[in-house]
C-alpha cells in the first residue's frame, strides 16, 4: 500500500488507516457505554397508588396464610404482628394490620385469582419482595407448619415463581419444619423402644431422610441463598452473584416506598453475606 511514488498518496492512505483505527475504538466505547446503561439500575419515583395496590394484594395472601393455621389464629395474628414490625414502621404496621382486620380476614378472594393477578399487576422483583415478606411471615414464630408450606407453594405455583428462587428466599430465614419438630419428639422415645420398634423407626428416618426440608446453615445456606448447587466453583459464584446482586437491588423498589426499599437491603445484604462466605470458603 505504501509502495506508492507519489508523497501525497502515501499521507492520504495514512489518514485513511487512522480514521478506521478511531472509528474502531469510538464503537468499542460506544457498545461499552450502551452496555452500562443497559445495566443500569433504574430508580422509579415512589408512586403512593402503587404502594396502595401492591398491599391490598399482599393482605389478601397474607389472609390466606392466616386461614391455614386456624387452630392457633389468635397467636398466629400475634407473630403477624411482629413480623410487620419487623419489615414495617410502627404506623404502616398498625394501618396494615387495620385493613387487613377490616378487609380481608373475613372477605377472602379466591387464591389463584390473587396470584394471577399479582402476576400481571406487578413486576418480578416486587412478586419476589412479595414471597419474601410472605415466607418471613410465615416462619415469625420460627416454624413452617404444613398447611403453611402447602399455601406458600400454591402461591408459587399460581404467579409461576422460580422454585429456585423461593428455596433461596426460604434459606434466608430460620425456621423448623412441622416435620423436623416431630421427628425430635420421636427421637426422645428412642429409650423406651424395644428393638423391633428401633429397627421400623430407622426404616422410617431412611424414608423420610431426603424429604427433611430443615433449612441449611453456614455453606451449604449460602449456596441455596445464591441459586446454586454445593459443586459450584469461584468463578459461577462470582457470576451468578453479579446476576442476583443486579437483578434484585433494593432501588428496584423505590415506586413502593421507603419501607419496601428498606426490606430489599436486608433482602440485598443476605445476597451479598451469602456470597462472601462462598468467596472465602471457595477460595479468594
Amino acid at each position: 500500500m505504501f509502495k506508492v511514488v507519489k508523497k501525497g498518496v502515501i499521507q492520504q492512505d495514512s489518514l485513511w488507516i487512522y480514521l478506521l483505527f478511531c472509528s474502531f475504538w469510538g464503537l468499542l466505547l460506544w457498545r461499552d457505554f450502551k452496555s452500562k446503561q443497559k445495566n443500569k439500575i433504574k430508580k422509579e419515583e415512589y408512586n403512593v397508588e402503587n404502594e396502595r395496590k401492591y398491599n391490598q394484594v399482599f393482605l389478601s395472601l397474607v389472609s390466606h396464610l392466616l386461614g391455614s393455621n386456624s387452630s392457633s389464629k389468635d397467636k398466629e395474628f400475634e407473630f403477624i404482628q411482629s413480623s410487620f414490625l419487623r419489615f414495617f414502621s410502627q404506623k404502616k404496621t398498625e394501618h396494615l394490620l387495620a385493613r387487613l382486620v377490616k378487609d380481608h380476614l373475613e372477605n377472602k378472594l379466591d387464591l389463584e385469582a390473587l396470584c394471577i393477578a399479582a402476576r400481571s399487576e406487578f413486576s418480578p422483583n416486587e412478586l419476589d419482595q412479595m414471597i419474601y415478606l410472605l415466607v418471613g411471615i410465615s416462619t415469625a414464630d420460627k416454624v413452617l407448619s404444613n398447611a403453611e408450606e402447602k399455601t406458600l407453594l400454591q402461591i408459587v405455583k399460581f404467579t409461576y415463581f422460580s422454585e429456585e428462587r423461593y428455596e433461596s428466599i426460604l434459606a434466608q430465614f430460620q425456621y423448623k419444619t412441622e416435620e423436623y419438630i416431630k421427628n425430635k419428639k420421636d427421637e426422645e422415645h428412642w429409650d423406651n423402644m424395644n428393638w423391633e420398634e428401633r429397627g421400623k423407626y430407622h426404616q422410617e428416618k431412611e424414608r423420610q431422610r431426603f424429604d427433611n426440608k430443615k433449612p441449611a446453615f453456614g455453606i451449604d445456606q449460602a449456596f441455596r441463598i445464591l441459586e446454586l448447587q454445593p459443586s459450584a466453583t469461584l468463578k459461577q459464584v462470582k457470576k451468578k452473584f453479579k446476576k442476583l446482586a443486579m437483578k434484585y437491588h433494593p432501588d428496584r423498589l423505590s415506586q413502593l416506598g421507603e419501607d419496601h426499599i428498606r426490606i430489599g437491603e436486608e433482602k440485598f445484604k443476605q445476597i451479598v453475606n451469602a456470597y462472601e462466605i462462598l468467596k472465602s470458603h471457595l477460595g479468594n
